[in-house]
């Protein structure tokens, strides 16, 4: 899961999306963006949705 994220992280600095912006399009938290690119939680089943989205460029 964590290379995910790590796309997560290098996607999002390459749209130049800040942590705020996707944190309020996905409806969560700054905090917790920051801990998924860290690898320091695990997404949710509903919470990988709005991501596979945003690394799909459906978002």
């Amino acid at each position: 899961m964590n290379e995910y994220m790590q796309q997560l992280k290098e996607l999002r600095k390459s749209k130049g999306i800040t942590i705020i912006e996707l944190a309020k399009k996905m409806g969560v938290s700054q905090s917790y963006i920051l801990r998924l690119e860290q690898g320091k939680v695990e997404p949710t089943r509903e919470q990988l949705k709005p991501i596979k989205a945003f690394i799909e460029g459906e978002f």
